[in-house]
């Protein structure tokens, strides 16, 4: 038998287009699905995002004015504390005014029998009345010049400076070299410190620059007074007084420091070399350096209530050539 021929069927050509064209518009419907989905999605996410942002927020506005509250209420208990406590200081100080007196006496005693004492080639000088007693970068809220017991009255607080700051309280006595020779000498002084400080930094959910210090030093500055500008010939410090706080921290607690100072500091700068016919510039002072935070930070010195004060009796001199 013969074999049969396969025969495959005429497509139109009109046909052949149409298919085509229904083939390219679903991959078009099916593109445009596939957007449309992520489109849809990436909406939905960030509606679910805000959302989320909004009921953590609305969370945390509350809680922020809860802590808020009890700072304020911390800082109002510390505040009172620490109004009991310098009370307590002040009437402390006037017991402690005798002792002060007497250790006063003391020294200016010492200073006055090594004066009295005829040493050959060695002669003292005892300088116990200062032509000038000041405040920098503080207010005096009084003082005295008085031979052998000169003193100065002072109170200061500060808050949120955001940098570091200095005062001082100046005792300026002046000796005279009026030979025509380098003379050497030896310098003797004695400063007194009565007061009472206090400092305090909030705490805080976040970090900030919340802090609070407070240094004191008695210094004792030698220079060379005679023309301008003036030469420092010698100085010497001591530290009495350092206290801080640092709640600068996040989830940090409010802190608060104190102390009491009440002694006197004995400073003294041996063999300084003096020109002939020198004007010696003696300068007894305290010192002060202080920081309170931008965000948090008070700071507080009072040498003005009861008995508190800065003085300086004295300076000794001994010419040792």
């Amino acid at each position: 038998m013969p074999k049969r021929r396969a025969v495959k069927p005429k497509i139109d050509a009109r046909v052949k287009k149409a298919v085509t064209r229904n083939a390219v518009r679903e991959v078009r419907e099916a593109s445009a699905n596939a957007a449309l989905t992520v489109t849809t999605d990436q909406s939905v996410h960030r509606k679910a995002v805000a959302a989320a942002i909004t009921t953590h927020l609305s969370g945390i506005a509350p809680l922020r004015r809860e802590i808020a509250a009890l700072q304020v209420r911390q800082a109002t208990k510390s505040a009172a504390a620490e109004a009991k406590r310098a009370k307590l200081a002040i009437k402390t100080s006037r017991g402690r005014k005798a002792a002060l007196a007497a250790i006063t006496r003391q020294r200016v005693a010492a200073f006055e029998a090594l004066a009295a004492v005829d040493v050959p080639n060695a002669p003292r000088y005892l300088v116990n009345t200062p032509f000038e007693i000041a405040g920098s970068g503080l207010n005096l809220s009084s003082f005295a010049a008085v031979p052998s017991n000169s003193w100065a009255k002072f109170r200061m607080e500060k808050k949120n400076t955001s940098q570091r700051r200095y005062g001082s309280v100046v005792f300026k006595f002046i000796w005279q070299n009026a030979g025509d020779k380098y003379a050497v000498i030896n310098v003797h002084g004695y400063l007194i410190l009565h007061g009472h400080c206090y400092v305090w930094s909030d705490g805080g959910i976040f970090g900030g620059d919340r802090t609070a210090g407070i240094t004191i030093k008695p210094t004792l500055t030698v220079n060379d007074w005679t023309n301008e500008p003036y030469l420092q010939l010698a100085r010497t410090d001591t530290t009495a007084l350092e206290i801080r706080t640092d709640t600068g921290t996040v989830w940090d607690d409010a802190a608060e420091d104190m102390a009491d100072i009440f002694r006197g500091y004995d400073l003294s700068q041996e063999l300084i070399l003096v020109p002939p016919r020198t004007s010696v510039g003696l300068v007894m002072s305290a010192e002060l350096q202080y920081y309170a935070g931008q965000n948090s930070g008070i700071v507080q010195a009072n040498f003005a209530d009861g008995a508190f004060m800065v003085g300086s009796p004295a300076v000794l001199v001994t010419l040792v050539s």
